[in-house]
């Protein structure tokens, strides 16, 4: 993944990408120009509405470029930043984890999960807190407070413990812990790293979709998931000069595991028509996104799957924000 820009093309062709807009019918999407430009939609008005939740980013790579879309457009309202651990047998993991708070004390965490699963059980790995006679016990968990924002403190979060750990290593993050928070939002989202020829095929990867969506229904205790649609990377994109259509994405789309996306996809679509739960929500980025090659950074880099930023996955963070506005179409 490629976050800055390192050569003049680099720069003509981040700021050509950023300027193209797209726009929902039936809905004003959010916008987080001054309170001047927009008088309805505006960060103030955004952080009024969400006011002291938590924001939950769970999954992979791209999951981590859209929870740092929401750093970057929050901006001067970002008052504390953190990296997080988790506590595993009683040690700290090395995991990719972080956090940070607004002046209003929205939190917002972002936790790397590649699977969301541990890919050993398929099951989920949960917390699990056990002290010397069996009493329950809470490990330090780095977080945020509103109280002291720039000072790093600790908080209490039960540990994990486990007897095999083979699985954890880089991008395999638990999660589990944080669904527990009563006024939050949840999302997540993962694809890339699911594939045949890792043995981990469309079949194992919608047994894995039925695991997290009745765990998640039974034991996350916020308002809202969102599942982000999975959207395939673009084939020859130091080509791209702009948007393009869905009839060469659609030949193009055969690279990697990039065509079992679209299985990905309609896993999760089937799993949360079967809960029928109100609190799913299927956050489609795929029409908008799939025309977008113009949208990767570094021309010549094989990596045609992640994006430049600012760009097209700060309309992935739009989405999100025109929902929390009450734009629900």
């Amino acid at each position: 993944m490629c976050l800055v820009c390192t050569f003049q093309d680099d720069l003509v062709r981040a700021r050509e990408s950023a300027l193209w807009r797209w726009q929902p019918d039936g809905c004003n999407l959010f916008d987080f120009r001054p309170a001047r430009l927009q008088q309805e939609h505006n960060v103030s008005s955004l952080l009024a509405n969400l006011g002291q939740r938590k924001i939950i980013f769970v999954g992979d790579s791209l999951v981590l470029e859209q929870y740092l879309s929401l750093e970057g457009l929050l901006g001067s309202e970002i008052v504390g930043a953190n990296e997080e651990f988790v506590h595993i047998n009683g040690r700290l993991h090395n995991s990719q984890a972080a956090s940070f708070m607004t002046r209003t004390g929205l939190q917002v965490h972002f936790v790397r999960s590649d699977y969301l699963v541990n890919k050993e059980t398929m099951q989920i790995d949960t917390p699990q807190a056990v002290g010397a006679a069996g009493s329950p016990v809470s490990a330090p968990h780095h977080a945020m407070t509103n109280s002291t924002p720039h000072n790093v403190i600790t908080n209490s979060a039960p540990q994990y413990v486990m007897t095999n750990t083979s699985h954890l290593v880089y991008g395999s993050t638990p999660w589990a812990h944080m669904l527990a928070h009563p006024n939050s939002h949840l999302v997540i989202s993962t694809s890339a790293h699911w594939a045949t020829t890792r043995g981990t095929g469309p079949g194992r990867h919608a047994a894995a979709v039925q695991t997290v969506a009745r765990h998640l229904a039974a034991n996350f205790k916020g308002e809202r998931v969102f599942v982000r649609a999975s959207v395939p990377g673009h084939p020859q994109c130091h080509l791209a000069q702009g948007p393009y259509s869905d009839a060469l994405y659609a030949h193009e789309a055969s690279w990697h595991n990039w065509g079992e996306f679209a299985a990905h996809n309609d896993a999760w679509r089937n799993a949360l028509r079967a809960l029928n739960d109100s609190r799913f929500v299927f956050l489609d980025v795929e029409p908008l996104t799939r025309a977008r090659p113009d949208g990767h950074l570094r021309p010549g880099s094989p990596d045609c799957l992640h994006y430049c930023l600012p760009g097209v996955i700060d309309y992935w963070t739009l989405l999100l924000a025109s929902f929390w506005m009450s734009c629900r179409s």
